[in-house]
């Protein structure tokens, strides 16, 4: 483009202008123009220029436009906007500012200063423009002295900047641009208001994560502490305010920036950075608060460790001993536990403080005097102080080995390990000591004093505290990495095996990461493998399945099936070498009888073929994709596994393989094969690892029936059932046939039924079982049955009538199931004991019982059951004792019918969509008979237990009984009891896994009342408050339209009057027996009241809150009646209270929402007395000084729960309006007694101290 066709396009109009730019805005190149051009041709540009600039602007910031003007878009109607003007303009500018030789007319000074001024003035929508307008006066500032006048040019471009980084959108480049900038911070007047805006947006910068997490950003931070001195104190304060509330990520971010303004600053900046900023977080650190949520010592304390580790640099130890020299010393002794604590902590953090410039002599001084220091704290009275100590020591033992003397060495070492470590005060303490001595570890050299002490520690693998087993442990995972010091010489493996079998998972899994490497290395031979595996087995069987079951998960797939087929091999050829043992034994017996006899055919043994069959099997099984040998093996072999040389080295690695007649060891061997295809059965059904496990399915299922016929023992025949579970129905087709049978073999109290019935329903068998178990009881049952005395049907039962309802509808279906091909014949004797065993294995089991409930025979198994509620009826009433059957058992088999029947219940009413209806039914059948047999003979009414029940209309009861009288200790009442026990811990079990709903907890509720309220009540308490735990535990998740209300507590109110009743009734005897009552009941009523509490808070409606309204009821109740016999009473000490009362208030007393919440249901209590006895007024029978001794009654919870801070202005009232009253009755000549005055007075007295202020009569 040619030269003149610019200049006339910027000497004529700013439309031609906006038009040169618009056509030829990607061809021109403004830097190669301007640089082709003369000074004198420059200057002309420029001249040009600037009327356009000056124009464009004023109308842009001034909203308007020379003729007519769309101030929308800014926009004029000769087709162009003063944006494009000005954007045009700031481009030419940025590019003469990269030009070599910069000509600044007049003109040109002129424009950029225009640029500046409006910097800010750009509207929002140009943020294009303003961001080039900004970068126009950088390049200004860049170019150094060559822009003179740049001063002027760079207040709005900052303050454009700086907002800039904390606009959305804002990058670490933006950052990048304010630290360029930063040397125009300093021309800012921070003592004039002008410069209070960038102040502001400066410290802002403090708490902005994008400075806080960039390079730039955090060299910026430090920079602003050397603008001026009294800003220190601006940015100081910022940071010292933010640091207890921001995140982690940015206390050592902070650290970094005061220590690199520290090394930056000078004169009268390090003065005031080192004293009012360092040494101010240094005294504020040791009086800061440890505790809470937003505690400040901990944050203090990160800020202040990155300046602690600078000591390599000049100058910082020194520094750091200086500032803390004036306050440490005495922090340290000071009666304030958390503010030695703190002190402590610091000064282990920068362990050393000494001054590098001071005597050698000077030096040693002051590090005896921090050991002597060390020492002292050692047994500080505060266990935190003692245990903050011990790691400080650990920290600086291990960083400062070779310079600490090693008498010191030894002396801190032997105060914590033979003392400390058993502190018994703090289990904090003795954690301390163990991770103390993990860090020491961390440094070589001390290895050689630790090899001697670290056995002292021995004991601590079964310390009571669970922290200082795991702390143990970590200790022992440490030093299994050294080579010098075995863990197993610190720790016996024995122990840790003891350890393993009955300690947390937490405890257990590091015993396994330690053991891992000497039972299970997987670098050595699998034959080795196998037979540590064996000693491990031999050492502790139960340890042993811990191990394995938590092993899977340090070992690949692959090595874990190649292990299993080797320990099963083992045992497969275990069994083969004693069958040809006995063989041989045969043959030999067979030679010498036909010797004997004269001849005799020679046949071949079978001798050579079982071995080569073992062989051929042992090598296949090793084989096959995905499980090769390992070639390599452990260079350290048993020894670096944690044996002790020359005792398990031979034990493992020589030892003889297990035969025949070693049969807990064949069985243990069998369970961990079990266990280990348990933890491995979910990677083995992924299609990844098909090949694996059809590999093992194969080499199992080949020889499994060998093995069955050779291990007889109970164990080994468990462990084989629970294998052939994990195969297929088709491939064990002989054992599933044979399995029912072995199950109908065993004993009464055999507990070999587990596997058998794990394996009968992973092969889909379940029904069997199921079958066989209903036969048993079924038998049972009708053999215990009463029989009729004087005529025949006399004892029929209603639970016959409806079974025989039940028949009509599905006769078809039992004569299916009758028609199956059993295995057990009818002529089996019944064995209740083990069918309820199984039962019970049943339901606990998920996938048992999850099939068990599908099955069509548990309907029978059903049916049978419930004829248990008959014979005990019959029991308990003293009609007849059944035959064949215990009361135990009776009462297990109620128990397992009803969970049968909720769980059954459950499951139908989910598939038919009828929630809680089923369960309902189930529930109603059961309480109907409870209700008929179970509370008539706990209340001791023969009236009511001699009345037929609905369930029962058909039974005669003799005529010629006398009336009975309940006592526990007669013995239908106490097996009534437990009966009763076992149907309300069922009923508290469904509640809890959300088988009911509202309207069936209240019935539940009642029910239970109702037996809260017999004379066994004291007997039955533990199941009751159960059962109330639980109500109230329901409570919280029932809804009313989707909301939570506090009337959802309502069956837990209604159970717990009568509970908290019989508490009372107790408490008017023995003070021991109300302990015990209360030592039962305590647990339930607090959960009550945290709950109630809860939904209260959560409820949108004014409701009362049923079971605090019970509550206070219960408790002003009982103290009205101590008052009114003794009104003495209420001037005494709380102490002097009834028991109960006392006991619930203690209650209420805890919390402050509860004590409001006490307070609102007393007025309304007050309130209602006061409607009832004003009834009583109008009827003439008001007893006006009984009713002055109830108000006198509430001064005790007034008075508890106003010291403690409550707030009770509400009850004050009501006592209030108490005083009104009976200061009319005395007016009107009532009440003049001297008796109850007294009481009026004390009454007002009080009523002033609660107020804090006098009540005038």
């Amino acid at each position: 483009m040619k030269r003149e066709e610019i200049f006339s396009a910027l000497e004529d109009s700013a439309e031609s202008f906006v038009e040169l730019l618009r056509s030829k805005g990607e061809e021109l190149n403004w830097s190669e123009f301007l640089q082709a051009l003369s000074r004198k041709m420059q200057a002309r540009v420029w001249a040009a220029l600037l009327p356009l600039a000056r124009d464009a602007a004023s109308r842009l910031v001034d909203g308007e436009n020379s003729r007519d003007v769309d101030t929308s878009s800014k926009k004029v109607e000769g087709g162009y906007d003063d944006v494009e003007v000005l954007s045009g303009a700031v481009t030419v500018c940025k590019c003469a500012l990269t030009l070599e030789g910069l000509n600044l007319t007049s003109e040109l000074a002129e424009t950029l200063q225009i640029i500046h001024d409006i910097l800010l003035s750009v509207p929002e929508e140009c943020c294009e423009l303003q961001n080039a307008m900004s970068a126009v006066c950088e390049a200004c500032w860049e170019r150094g002295e060559e822009v003179e006048g740049r001063e002027g040019l760079v207040p709005n471009c900052l303050l454009y900047l700086v907002a800039r980084t904390f606009s959305q959108g804002a990058t670490v480049k933006d950052v990048g641009r304010v630290w360029g900038m930063r040397g125009a911070l300093l021309l800012l007047d921070f003592e004039d208001s002008s410069a209070d805006s960038i102040k502001e947006l400066l410290l802002s910068s403090l708490i902005e994560p994008l400075y806080l997490t960039s390079a730039d950003g955090k060299k910026l931070l430090s920079y602003l502490f050397g603008l001026h001195p009294s800003f220190v104190d601006s940015l100081h304060q910022t940071i010292r305010n933010q640091i207890p509330w921001c995140p982690k990520a940015y206390l050592e971010v902070y650290g970094e920036v005061y220590f690199k303004s520290w090394r930056l600053a000078s004169g009268p900046y390090l003065k005031k950075i080192e004293e009012q900023c360092i040494q101010d977080l240094m005294y504020t650190a040791v009086h800061a608060n440890r505790s809470g949520p937003h505690a400040a010592f901990p944050a203090l304390r990160k800020v202040l460790g990155y300046i602690h580790h600078q000591t390599q640099h000049s100058g910082v130890s020194e520094m750091i001993f200086r500032l803390y020299n004036p306050f440490l010393w005495r922090s340290l002794k000071v009666a304030n536990s958390h503010v030695r604590a703190n002190a402590v902590c610091l000064m282990m953090d920068a362990f050393p403080l000494h001054d590098p410039s001071s005597t050698r002599e000077e030096i040693d001084t002051l590090l005896q005097k921090q050991f002597d220091l060390m020492s002292e704290l050692l047994y500080d009275d505060s266990p935190m102080v003692r245990s903050l100590t011990v790691l400080g020591v650990g920290r600086a033992l291990c960083r400062y080995w070779e310079l600490v003397p090693l008498s010191v060495v030894k002396s801190l070492l032997h105060k914590m390990i033979r003392e400390l470590a058993y502190d018994s005060g703090s289990d904090n303490v003795r954690v301390a000591v163990i991770q103390s001595l993990s860090i020491v570890l961390e440094n070589r050299l001390s290895h050689a004093v630790l090899h001697d002490l670290l056995p002292l520690l021995k004991s601590h693998i079964h310390d009571t505290s669970v922290k200082v087993r795991i702390a143990f442990l970590d200790l022992l995972l440490v030093v299994r990495g050294i080579r010098s010091i075995k863990f197993y010489e610190v720790c016996a493996i024995p122990h840790l095996l003891a350890r393993m079998d009955i300690d947390s998972i937490h405890v257990v899994k590091r015993i396994v990461s330690l053991l891992v490497s000497s039972f299970q290395p997987s670098s050595a031979p699998i034959s080795e493998q196998v037979a540590r595996c064996l000693t491990l087995i031999e050492m502790n069987m139960a340890a042993a399945r811990t191990f394995y079951r938590l092993v899977v998960a340090h070992l690949p797939p692959s090595h874990v099936v190649r292990f299993m087929l080797a320990v099963y091999t083992t045992v497969r050829h275990a069994v083969g070498e004693g069958e040809v043992e006995e063989e041989e034994d045969e043959r030999e017996e067979m030679k010498k009888k036909k010797k004997a006899r004269g001849g005799g055919a020679k046949k071949r043994g079978r001798k050579g073929k079982v071995e080569d069959g073992l062989k051929n099997h042992a090598s296949n099984a090793l084989q096959g994709e995905g499980i090769e040998e390992e070639e390599e093996r452990d260079p350290s072999g048993i020894r670096e596994g944690g044996w002790k040389e020359g005792e398990k080295e031979g034990d493992a690695s020589t030892r003889d393989p297990p035969s025949l007649s070693d049969r807990d060891l064949l069985a243990g061997a069998l369970e961990v094969v079990v266990i280990l295809w348990e933890g491995l059965k979910e990677t083995l059904d992924s299609p990844q690892h098909e090949k694996l496990r059809l590999r093992l399915v194969s080499s199992v299922t080949e020889s499994l029936p060998l093995l069955f016929n050779s291990l007889t023992d109970g164990r080994s025949r468990s462990a084989l059932y629970f294998l052939a579970s994990f195969l297929p129905k088709k491939s064990v087709s002989a054992i599933v046939r044979g399995t029912l049978e072995t199950l109908s073999s065993l004993d009464h109290n055999s507990q070999d039924y587990a596997a058998m019935v794990t394996a009968m329903t992973s092969w889909k068998q379940i029904g069997d079982v199921v079958g066989l178990v209903s036969r048993w009881l079924k038998s049972s049952l009708e053999e215990a049955m009463p029989r009729p005395h004087d005529e025949a049907g006399g004892q029929g039962s209603a639970v016959s009538t409806a079974t025989k309802n039940h028949k009509k509808t599905k006769g078809k279906a039992k004569a299916s199931a009758s028609s199956r091909a059993n295995t057990v014949t009818e002529s089996v004797r019944s064995k209740p004991q083990l069918a309820l065993n199984i039962l019970n294995y049943m339901l606990l089991h998920p996938l048992c019982r999850e099939e068990m409930k599908r099955e069509r025979e548990t309907w029978y198994l059903e049916q049978a059951l419930q004829q248990c509620m008959n014979v005990l009826d019959s029991h308990l009433s003293g009609e007849a004792t059944p035959t064949g059957l215990t009361f135990d058992l009776l009462r297990q088999m109620l128990s397992v019918y009803m969970r049968l029947a909720l769980h059954r219940a459950g499951e139908e009413g989910g598939r038919e969509g009828r929630g809680c209806e089923v369960v309902r039914e189930r529930v109603t059948e059961v309480r109907e008979w409870s209700e008929g047999t179970l509370l008539p003979l706990l209340r001791g009414d023969l009236h009511a237990k001699s009345q037929p029940a609905k369930r029962h209309s058909n039974r005669k009861r003799k005529a010629n009984q006398s009336q009975p009288t309940s006592s526990i200790s007669d013995p239908h009442v106490k097996e009534g009891c437990q009966v009763t026990e076992t149907l309300l811990g069922v009923t508290t079990e469904a509640v809890m896994i959300g088988l009911t709903d509202g309207e069936l907890q209240l019935e539940l509720a009642q029910w239970a009342a109702a037996f809260a309220e017999t004379a066994a009540g004291p007997v039955l308490l533990k199941p009751l408050t159960k059962m109330m735990y639980q109500l109230s535990e329901a409570s919280v998740l029932s809804e009313v339209d989707g909301i939570r209300t506090v009337t959802s507590l309502v069956p837990t109110a209604t159970l717990l009057r009568p509970l908290l009743q019989l508490a009372a009734s107790v408490s008017s005897g023995s003070p021991d027996d109300f302990k015990k009552v209360w030592s039962v009941l305590s647990g339930g009523v607090s959960q009550v009241v945290s709950v109630s509490l809860r939904l209260h808070s959560l409820s949108l409606s004014p409701h009362t809150v049923p079971t605090f309204a019970t509550l206070t009821n219960l408790t002003m109740s009982l103290l009205a009646r101590d008052v009114t016999e003794n009104p003495s009473k209420c001037k005494s000490a709380s102490s002097s209270l009834p028991l109960l009362s006392s006991a619930l208030l203690d209650i209420v007393a805890r919390n402050e929402n509860t004590s409001s919440l006490f307070l609102s249901h007393l007025q309304s209590w007050l309130e209602d007395e006061d409607e009832e006895k004003e009834g009583e007024e109008e009827e003439g029978g008001t007893d006006f000084p009984g009713r002055l001794l109830r108000y006198l009654a509430a001064l005790h919870p007034l008075s508890l729960l106003s010291s403690n801070g409550k707030e009770c202005d509400e009850a004050i009232y009501c006592i209030r309006s108490g005083l009104r009253f009976s200061e009319q009755m005395k007016q009107h000549g009532k009440g003049e007694e001297e008796s109850w005055w007294e009481e009026l007075q004390y009454l007002s007295r009080t009523l002033e101290t609660l107020q804090n202020k006098p009540y005038s009569y």
